[in-house]
Parts: C-alpha cells; structure tokens; sequence
C-alpha cells in the first residue's frame, strides 16, 4: 500500500447543555433533570462509517470506520464541542475545549485532552510516540493517531472543558469526560 494516502477521519460532536446548579456547580446530579448533561454522536467521517462508531457516552468503535484501498489504516478524531449552561443568573454560557494549561484544581487534570489508563482514572499518561492530541480551535480537539494498523488495545482519554465567566468575570468553570476507544 502506498505510504501517500489520506488518514480516515472520525469527526465527533459534544454537545453539552444544562444548568448550573444552586451551590454554583457544573456537574451531573441524580434526581435533578435540569443539571449537567451531554451527549456524542457521529458528526461525519472519512471515507465513511456505521453509526455505530459512536455512542452517546462517547466511547468509539474504530472497526466501523469504513476500510478504502484509497485510504490508509491510520484514523484521525475531531471532536467539536458545542453547547451551554444556563448560568443561575440566567445568562447562557457557551463552552468550548479548555486551553492547555486550564485545570480543574487538580494539578493531574489539565488541558483540553489526555491518555488514561481507563475510565474514570484521574492519572493521565504519556501518548505513544504514534498518537498525539492537538486543540485547533475553542471547539475542535484532534487525536491524531498514525498507529501502524488496527487491532490494537483500547485506549482511554479525557476531553477537558471549559466555560468562561459562570463564576463571575474572568473565572471558568472546569469539567472532563472520559470516554474510551476501541481500536479493533
């Protein structure tokens, strides 16, 4: 196969929405239909893909992206973020990926996107010399993975995302998701 063809392409949207809870948080609670919520889905891909590749939590199949003799086996993500929270001041609040140095508070949260060892890990670890992340824009993330081929384990990563100002002037507020790939 020749080394000149295109990566495919995966493109996942996030779309987050809800209300800022009353003790000022950002964050999912039980019982309370107006807090945190969020859901994936499949925006497009290159050459192609099921449905499938991804769920609404997330977590994605790479086996449904499309196989092309016209493409090669390395698989580019693009995550765009879009959505709000209404603030308790009743003004919406647009969020987008946070920069690489905004963190929650917790000095092994920080960034816009990071390898885990699996769901729910706050330990982020080294990308392999093959992949690396890249944010292009306030609402675009790239994992970029020149991986030899499929077939690999899975992998897990965390999207940090920011919303400015919510807690006053010049603040943010700072959340992680951390959904995982299969790459087989």
């Amino acid at each position: 196969m020749p080394g000149n063809l295109p990566d495919r392409e995966l493109h996942v949207l996030l779309n987050i929405y809800g209300h800022q809870n009353p003790d000022g948080t950002i964050e999912q609670q039980p019982g309370n239909p107006n807090s945190l919520g969020f859901n994936y889905g499949l925006n497009y891909a290159r050459p192609g893909a099921t449905i499938q590749a991804v769920d609404c939590f997330g977590n994605l199949d790479l086996s449904q992206v499309t196989n092309d003799p016209n493409w090669s086996n390395r698989i580019d993500i693009y995550f765009q973020v879009m959505g709000s929270i209404l603030g308790n001041d009743g003004i919406s609040y647009p969020v987008r990926f946070a920069t690489a140095t905004e963190t929650s508070g917790n000095p092994k949260q920080v960034g816009f996107c990071w390898r885990i060892n699996n769901q729910n890990d706050e330990n982020p670890i080294a990308w392999p010399a093959t992949m690396s992340a890249a944010r292009i824009s306030n609402s675009e993330v790239e994992i970029n993975d020149q991986s030899p081929g499929r077939n690999s384990v899975p992998y897990y990563y965390n999207l940090g995302i920011a919303i400015d100002n919510i807690a006053g002037l010049g603040s943010y507020y700072y959340i992680t998701f951390d959904p995982k790939i299969v790459n087989g």
